[in-house]
């Protein structure tokens, strides 16, 4: 069964401001986990130990991050149960594809998704890809293509990279200039 990118990312838009507007209440946002999961199936439904040391290292952001995935999981729930019935780990999904991938893409908060149209597509295809879920009309292949071009943590560091290097070679070049001045400051006198 796959889904179609632009239903999930509507998703996405329509929960954005709500989650924006009121943050994640982590009490609420782990309840709504856990009825989700239980939908899945009992054995699916994580246990409190479980999803406080899986959640631990969440932030707010990342809070309201997992609060959006759950927002939007029930559209998904027939594709999710169908990908389940495939590879019916148990409390893969919570862990893997909600929890883990609000703690896994720390840069994208939800001003900045709702925002950019590329980082909620970027979302989209990471949580479908984790949910086991193929997009409607692409291979798994154009999939991953399309998902490494939008990678945004690969995008920020070929950036940083790159004003690095600018910044080593103004360095450079500053450091040429000032023995230029002083050659012909000498030559001066």
């Amino acid at each position: 069964m796959t889904v179609e990118l632009d239903a999930v990312m509507h998703g996405f838009r329509r929960a954005l401001p709500s989650v924006e507007r009121h943050g994640a209440n982590v009490l609420l946002t782990r309840a709504r986990l856990c009825d989700f999961q239980r939908s899945l199936g009992p054995a699916d439904c994580p246990k409190p130990h479980e999803l406080d040391e899986a959640s631990r290292d969440l932030d707010s952001e990342g809070w309201r991050r997992l609060d959006l995935l759950v927002g939007v999981a029930p559209l998904l729930t027939k594709a999710i149960q169908r990908s389940h019935e495939l590879d019916p780990e148990p409390g893969q999904i919570w862990r893997d594809a909600f929890v883990g991938l609000a703690l896994d893409m720390p840069l994208h908060t939800i001003v900045l998704l709702r925002e950019s149209h590329p980082r909620r597509e970027e979302l989209a295809r990471n949580w479908l890809l984790r949910l086991g879920i193929p997009i409607d009309g692409e291979t798994p292949e154009r999939s991953l293509e399309r998902l490494e071009r939008l990678d945004y943590a690969r995008l920020m560091a070929a950036a940083d990279a790159a004003r690095d290097a600018a910044d080593d070679r103004l360095q450079y070049l500053r450091k040429l200039q000032e023995k230029a001045d002083l050659y012909a400051a000498r030559d001066k006198y």
